[in-house]
């Protein structure tokens, strides 16, 4: 299964490296990075310029006028092509096997069947320490999808 990461940047210098790296140590290495820059004023594109010229699995969509957050995704969708998409924000840092458990989600289940996926996340500082081990508590949780 091939993933189509989709990633709007808007002033993201301060953890965009972080974030571009913990996407090169996935074990899963079946994807490609759809990177859009949203009008940056900062060092973002360069940053983003950086990655697309040494590896070849990132993509700037191009276009730096200001859309928005939702529209810049949308932007990306049409531009991306995968078995699996999965969005990423800036300021994230993604766990190693975070890509392969998400392939393995999706391998077992039947392919026709529309799917949404959604995993855990820990707050981090800029250090990433973890500050809370879980974004929410699973009884929030349970009682936001009811």
């Amino acid at each position: 299964m091939n993933v189509a990461i989709l990633l709007s940047t808007y002033n993201g210098e301060k953890y965009l490296e972080e974030q571009l790296d913990s996407l090169l140590l996935q074990s899963y290495q079946d994807f490609v990075v759809y990177i859009r820059d949203d009008g940056s004023s900062d060092r973002t594109v360069n940053i983003i310029n950086q990655y697309v010229m040494k590896d070849n699995r990132f993509i700037n969509v191009g276009n730096s006028e200001n859309l928005g957050c939702a529209a810049s995704f949308i932007n990306l969708l049409r531009n991306a092509s995968a078995d699996i998409y999965m969005f990423c924000d800036q300021d994230d840092y993604w766990l190693p096997n975070k890509l392969q458990r998400a392939v393995d989600y999706f391998s077992a289940i039947d392919p026709l069947q529309p799917t949404l996926y959604h995993c855990d996340l820990s707050v981090v500082d800029e250090k990433l320490n973890i500050i809370q081990i879980h974004f929410c508590s699973i009884r929030k949780c349970q009682r936001m999808i009811q």
